[in-house]
């Protein structure tokens, strides 16, 4: 008899158990917490080009070790400076590929593969002084182009107003398309290259190492970028003669990171690295005003000369490139064309 009740007492136990593990669940809407377990760290790797003295290296680098800081060690991002795992040219794809966790993606080097990224690299759509007003717009439009891509958009740097940097041979100042016409002027891209064009230059095309020797051999004649470029290459001794037409970013630098490596951190975790990626950008700011001084005193050091165009002189510029809009929202599909619209709708 006793044993008949212990049995069933067992019976109605068990029965109670599984009750309370099927009843009190809910079920699965597919959007779970990324919450991970206390004090467990995540590992990430970081790809960009430039040097650990380059503002963008230096800016890089201050991202990592804050979001170290705020999320108390258990984000660990390893930094790899002059593209320590991948090209430049790769970044978008390495990324997509999980090669690297985060990369800087220059748009210049990788819109031929997201097209959508190009009017980025045309002139004269937004004022490169307010680089962090069209960061701010264009990062929704941003994180659904990189969708595709299996990533999200994080945070750009200030690439610097862009310059023509000519050698003594042709030592002029640069005040409209008729003072570089004929001249053989280095690009970094795509749409750079369809701009000098428009504006009568000769493209060439040299990848960055080669730049200072291209300039001793007499293969070309100046080169067209932002001065960040040109200060961290020394290409100012080569090429002394500076004219600031500040119509755009040589191009736009922005880091990204993979989708794989952002779903292994936590909702706070996530957050964590937004906070950086701005902390990020007021620091990046303030590099550059002592960064862009020290580069035009080092232009005057080597006997250079320095001219800012006009505003009138930067409309004839404008005018002569505007053909390329149309040409580029061809190329660049629906959401570049509401990346164009965007821009565009900012004052300048």
């Amino acid at each position: 008899m006793l044993k008949k009740i212990f049995t069933l007492f067992l019976l109605f136990v068990f029965s109670i158990s599984a009750l309370a593990g099927c009843g009190g669940s809910t079920p699965s809407n597919g959007n779970e917490s990324n919450d991970k377990p206390a004090g467990e760290v995540v590992a990430m790797t970081f790809n960009h080009a430039f040097t650990e003295q380059d503002s963008r290296g230096k800016t890089y680098q201050f991202f990592a070790d804050k979001v170290k800081e705020l999320s108390d060690g258990t984000i660990d991002i390893q930094v790899y400076p002059t593209e320590g795992l991948v090209k430049n040219q790769e970044a978008l794809k390495a990324v997509m590929t999980n090669t690297v966790d985060m990369a800087a993606c220059p748009t210049s080097l990788n819109s031929n593969e997201a097209k959508a990224l190009a009017p980025l690299d045309v002139p004269g759509l937004f004022n490169p002084r307010k680089w962090r007003e069209a960061n701010e717009a264009i990062t929704p439009i941003m994180n659904e182009i990189l969708a595709e891509y299996k990533q999200r958009y994080l945070f750009a740097t200030d690439e610097g107003e862009t310059i023509f940097y000519i050698n003594n041979k042709n030592a002029r100042e640069v005040h409209s398309p008729a003072d570089i016409k004929g001249l053989r002027i280095r690009d970094h891209g795509m749409w750079i290259g369809k701009t000098l064009e428009a504006w009568g230059a000769s493209p060439m095309t040299v990848v960055p190492a080669d730049v200072a020797v291209a300039f001793d051999r007499g293969t070309v004649d100046g080169g067209y970028t932002g001065w960040p470029f040109v200060y961290n290459f020394k290409l100012f001794e080569s090429a002394p003669n500076i004219s600031v037409l500040g119509l755009s970013n040589s191009t736009w630098q922005y880091v990204s990171i993979s989708d794989a490596a952002w779903q292994k951190l936590s909702k706070e975790q996530q957050e964590i690295m937004l906070e950086a990626a701005e902390l990020a950008m007021d620091y990046n700011e303030g590099l550059m005003e002592d960064y862009e001084a020290s580069f035009y005193e080092a232009v005057e050091s080597v006997g250079g000369t320095v001219y800012r165009c006009t505003d009138e002189e930067r409309a004839v510029f404008m005018e002569a490139s505007k053909g390329l809009y149309e040409e580029v929202a061809a190329y660049s599909g629906e959401k570049g064309v509401k990346l164009m619209e965007t821009l565009r709708a900012l004052p300048w």
